[in-house]
Order: C-alpha cells, then structure tokens, then sequence
C-alpha cells in the first residue's frame, strides 16, 4: 500500500544565501517542506552513514553539483553506495546549466535535474518527474508528500 505522508527532503548547498533564499521563497510562495539543509558535503554523507538502519532518511535528497571538497556527483555516487539510501529519491538543484554536468547526474543515478532557486515551480516539476512526489493543497498552503493522493 503507497500511504501518503509528508516528504522529508535534504538540500545539500554550500551557499549559505541561496538557502535562506530558498526557505523565503517557499513561505512566500507557500510551500510547506519538511527541509533539512547541508552546506557540506562530508557533513551529510556522515550523518547518512551513522544511520545504518535508514530510519532517518529523507525522502528526496536534493545536490548541488558544484560543492567544494567533494563535488555533487561524488556525493551521489557515494550515497548509492549505502544501503540504508536505497529508497531515498536523488536529485539535482543546481546551477549548472552546463550539459555535461546534467548528463553526468542522470549517469549517477540522480532522477532529475533542477536549477536554483528551489521554489513552487521547480517542485512541481520534480512532482511531474516522480511520481512518488505530490503537491497537495491543505488550509490555504501546498505541502510536498511522498506518495500518490487519493483521487
């Protein structure tokens, strides 16, 4: 059985304004998200390696490709080598609009490729993408879920 239940999502940016950009735009838009932010790479793959069970995982990881010390594709490619990541949806919010890059991320197992900023628009285009993802308005906001709503 699919249940709906709110998607807990993880965006991985080392670009502190673009985040604070990010969460303005979803409240101003709004969106709600259950958002958790990285701005390092290590720090991430850290905190999903010391949860070998994956009961703390997110729903829909969101990488930027272009981090310092460890890149995004090195981050994905690394995420899919943990178990515990297996059901965790990967995609790619950057600003990258170089082809090779793109092509890179979809290679490595990301889903989908997205540019910055993260706002309405851009999840809902990842909602067209996977269909596991769903838009679904409650009291006057959207909020994101994992799984298919009743129709």
């Amino acid at each position: 059985m699919n249940l709906l239940r709110p998607a807990r999502t993880v965006l991985l940016d080392d670009y502190d304004d673009l985040i604070v950009i990010t969460e303005k735009l979803l409240a101003l838009e709004k969106v709600s998200i259950s958002l958790h932010c990285f701005r390092s790479s290590q720090e991430l793959l850290d905190t999903f390696a010391a949860d070998p069970t994956g009961a703390d995982m997110p729903d829909l990881l969101l990488i930027d490709l272009n981090m310092p010390r460890i890149n995004g594709l090195e981050v994905i490619r690394r995420v899919f080598a943990m178990p515990q990541c297996a059901d965790v949806i990967v995609g790619v919010c950057t600003g990258s609009r170089n082809p090779t890059d793109l092509d890179d991320a979809l290679t490595s197992g990301a889903r989908f490729c997205v540019g910055k900023p993260l706002n309405r628009e851009r999840i809902e285009e990842i909602c067209e993408l996977v269909p596991e993802l769903s838009l679904v308005s409650e009291s006057g906001r959207d909020r994101l879920y994992r799984g298919i709503p009743p129709r």
